[in-house]
């Protein structure tokens, strides 16, 4: 019986995530309506989401089946899956049960491929597939044995830093100048301890017996301590063990740090792999291997695939650009086989690719684009989030335009905020604003974007009251957040540099952590129950066994607490139960975090250790050892006049509509600044092409080439398309400086001034 999508169906769906509005009869109900392969084409606003949420309820109404399957929905993150979750499951809990599947790509090839995969070849099921906290574990391994692989990796950290420049010496000694500096650099070339990339070869005896200068061979001795300081440090080794991919089928490893691939049959590949597989027999895999072993199990038994496409008649994947090409394979290895009968139906925006890496181009290769004849990409070009003016903003910075792809803004002020038209463009729409700030500065950026939220009355608006605090209306967001491993550089800025306050790891809603303290300050605190914060807890116990090499997952953690009886045969399982309420609601309610984890702590090394008749290792000293604040505690000194900001990268956001955003341009790579990138990007490289060059902020499609500026343009793509009302792009004033009437001839209102403002003065604006 061919399966059809019913009118009556589509009104309920209106009513239930539109109010009642009506879906579009040119994009949205030919969508809705399509039941066939293919790839949905949407951009930022346009309600795609929202539009798969409708399809996915009228089916629904028609399930179950005839035939006995059911619909496949997967999305790239957990956060995905959960708005899909709490929007649909209400309306129809069905599509939440057997045979269905709502889940990431992650947990479905866990669960119908990986998982046995795991258990066949090393001996257990997976118990985490986190990878920061298994790469953390594999690193004191490798640094705890101190063989060879600890050089390999050691060697690879230092090489990042290896680049002896004028800089370098410039700053060793101020008394030097640039012309001595240029020729110490020489000096050390042609003695051939430098070589042309200026990375230092070095050798101690072969220094100090050369003919070189002693100021020169103190300035390479020198250079190589610090080298070998940044090298130690745990964020640089980190850095290059999260690089590593184990290659299984040709028994070698690979990572961008290494120009060659490590063979494990070397002593360093031999005891690396050792530590790795380790980690796999006690069900810890990292991200990627979860991919290896489902494709294994697909070699092996290659009848799961004809199980699963009659199981699965409807395949959804939500923000398909988030995918990388291991996940896109083996979704089409199970499903898009020539003899299947698997409908796939594929969304997203190819100029959103901005997880984990900035993508230039996006893995993501549509049907029609590998075979025009036989499919047809579907869009969705008119974002219902975008004004006119902010919409053709945006799509200067499109990057991928297949299919004709187009941004086209409908959204429409319709009156609803009192202010003068003399502030309006001729849209009658905010202009978009260039903010000016300097290092002196940059402190004054958030009291300017209040006031300018304050001024066009944007937090006066009636859809505020639908939302639950106003950072859900108005952040403030950065592609550049903290500096990392890369040691600051003198007068650059990243958002923590603007806002120390900024925790990057706060953000992250990450389950596993590297200590007690963060588990007791970094679970979700947006969550109104009790659940997140007995969740963390327990993950940080888990933990603690993770390093007494006890292997447990909660469940498997409470089913033994409840084994325990002392003397009396009293059992400790109540006992603990209140324990874990109390802890849960002092840290999440009250915001004792401190108070909580010195009786955690407490308990770990009383009645924890006794339970499980262990004695704390290096490891779990270390990770129950200090408490230190992770978050700003909001509750302390809350002035009721001042709006509440989220603080936010543009990775976080993505996704999310706002009422107004402030993007601030930060430092990565070179050149440094997003406007530099771009402005370099669109140079007139020569006099014949000197008309054909255009600049996306002079709201002109871009004509940019090369890497930086094509990464550029994605983040800014993501960011510039968060807000309906007000878009604030914060720009260092000496990056723009030459350019500020090209930006005021493309539309955009210039703030020169970011002095305080109050009562007594005025902020003055072009």
């Amino acid at each position: 019986m061919k399966i059809e999508i019913e009118d009556i169906h589509i009104l309920e769906a209106e009513q239930i995530f539109i109010n009642g509005s009506k879906f579009d009869k040119e994009e949205r109900i030919p969508f809705i309506k399509n039941l066939e392969t293919c790839d949905l084409l949407a951009v930022p606003g346009s309600g795609k989401t929202t539009a798969l949420m409708a399809k996915l309820y009228c089916l629904s109404k028609q399930l179950p089946f005839d035939d006995g399957s059911g619909i496949l929905v997967l999305a790239h993150t957990n956060v995905a899956v959960d708005e899909i979750e709490k929007k649909l499951k209400k309306h129809c809990p069905n599509l939440f049960e057997y045979p269905n599947f709502v889940g990431t790509i992650q947990s479905f090839v866990n669960k119908f491929l990986a998982n046995q995969a795991c258990f066949e070849k090393y001996g257990s099921y997976i118990k985490r597939n986190e990878d920061d906290f298994i790469y953390k574990d594999i690193l004191k391994k490798v640094k705890s044995k101190k063989g060879s692989a600890y050089w390999v990796v050691y060697n690879a950290a230092k090489s990042k830093y290896n680049k002896l420049d004028k800089d370098f010496i410039l700053k060793y000694d101020y008394q030097i100048n640039e012309e001595e500096a240029e020729k110490i650099i020489l000096n050390l070339q042609n003695a051939k301890f430098l070589n042309t990339k200026l990375a230092l070869n070095y050798d101690y005896k072969k220094i100090k017996d050369s003919n070189l200068s002693e100021f020169e061979k103190k300035i390479a001795i020198e250079f190589n301590k610090i080298l070998d300081l940044n090298a130690k440090e745990n964020s640089a080794l980190f850095d290059v063990i999260k690089s590593f991919k184990y290659n299984e089928k040709n028994s070698y490893f690979t990572s961008e740090r290494l120009n060659y691939n490590l063979q494990t049959s070397t002593n360093s590949g031999k005891e690396l792999k050792e530590i790795f597989e380790e980690s796999y027999n006690s069900g810890n895999l990292i991200f990627n291997d979860s991919f290896r072993l489902g494709n294994e199990y697909l070699c092996n038994y290659p009848q799961i695939k004809t199980i699963l496409q009659k199981r699965f008649k409807y395949v959804f994947i939500d923000e398909m650009q988030d995918l990388e090409k291991f996940q896109i394979d083996i979704i089409d290895e199970i499903f898009f086989e020539s003899d299947s009968s698997t409908i796939i139906q594929r969304i997203g925006d190819k100029n959103q690719s901005i997880y984990n890496n900035v993508r230039e181009i996006c893995d993501w290769i549509t049907r029609q684009a590998k075979e025009p004849k036989k499919y047809k990409d579907l869009s969705l070009q008119n974002s219902l989030r975008l004004n006119k003016t902010i919409g053709k903003l945006v799509d200067c910075f499109v990057l991928e335009r297949s299919g004709g792809y187009t941004v086209r803004g409908l959204f429409n002020f319709k009156n609803e905020i009192g202010i003068s038209n003399e502030k309006l463009n001729a849209e009658n729409e905010i202009p978009p604003h260039l903010i000016l700030f300097t290092n002196e500065t940059k402190h004054m950026l958030k009291d300017k974007f209040e006031y300018l939220i304050k001024d066009f009355k944007l937090d006066c608006l009636e859809i505020i009251k639908d939302k639950k605090s106003e950072k859900a209306n108005f952040k403030i967001v950065a592609w550049n957040t903290v500096w990392d491993s890369e040691k600051k550089e003198d007068g650059k800025i990243r958002l923590i540099d603007v806002f120390p306050e900024y925790s990057k790891e706060a953000k992250a809603k990450k389950e596993y952590f590297t200590t007690l303290s963060k588990y007791l300050q970094l679970f979700d605190q947006e969550k109104k129950t009790l659940e997140s914060a007995r969740k963390s807890i327990l993950n940080a116990l888990t933990t603690v066994l993770y390093y007494q090499k006890i292997r447990f997952s909660i469940s498997q953690l409470m089913d033994s607490i409840k084994t325990y009886r002392n003397d009396d045969g009293e059992e400790f399982y109540e006992n603990f139960k209140q324990k874990l309420y109390l802890w849960s609601f002092d840290i999440a309610i009250l915001k004792d975090y401190e108070v909580v984890f010195n009786s955690v702590k407490n308990f770990i090394e009383t009645d924890f250790k006794y339970w499980f008749l262990i004695e704390l290792t290096s490891e779990s000293k270390e990770f129950i050892s200090t408490f230190t604040i992770e978050i700003i505690l909001e509750k302390e000194d809350i002035d009721e006049t001042k709006l509440n900001f989220d603080i936010a990268s543009v990775h976080s956001v993505k996704g999310q509509t706002l009422i107004a955003t402030m993007y601030i341009e930060t430092a990565y790579d070179k050149p440094v600044y997003e406007t530099l990138k771009l402005k370099e990007a669109s140079k007139n490289k020569s006099k014949k092409k000197q008309e054909s060059k255009t600049h996306p902020l002079h709201f002109e499609p871009h004509s940019c080439e090369g890497s930086n500026a094509k990464q550029a343009l994605k983040m800014m793509y993501v960011g510039f398309s968060r807000p309906t009302h007000l878009l604030c792009f914060a720009v260092l004033k000496e990056n723009v400086k030459d350019d500020l009437e090209k930006f005021k001839n493309a539309g955009w209102k210039i703030d020169y001034d970011l002095a305080p403002i109050n009562s007594n003065s005025q902020n003055v604006q072009e």
